[in-house]
């Protein structure tokens, strides 16, 4: 199901679900030369992940507001699974 209001991210994230570390041992890497490019496929591949399947990877803040209360009086969550609603 589709969010039916504006969805913005507030606070990006502050950790990727893989660290550095564990992708150099999967990859083989020894040396630190390429660190920041590892850095940024791992960035870019939860990125991938999370555009097409809809769900977050990392822990974010999103706002998300609506223009009305649907019809169905149920609001669909988007981007499961949620750690906590602030305010409603």
């Amino acid at each position: 199901m589709r969010p039916i209001g504006n969805v913005t991210i507030t606070v990006e994230p502050t950790a990727e679900p893989l660290t550095l570390g564990d992708a150099k041992e999967a990859l083989r890497v020894l040396i630190d030369d390429d660190d920041d490019l590892i850095s940024a496929y791992i960035t870019a591949a939860r990125e991938y992940v999370e555009g097409a399947t809809g769900l977050s990877l990392a822990l974010k803040t999103y706002q998300y507001n609506l223009d009305c209360i649907p019809r169905t009086r149920s609001i669909y969550l988007p981007f499961p699974p949620l750690n906590t609603v602030s305010e409603v």
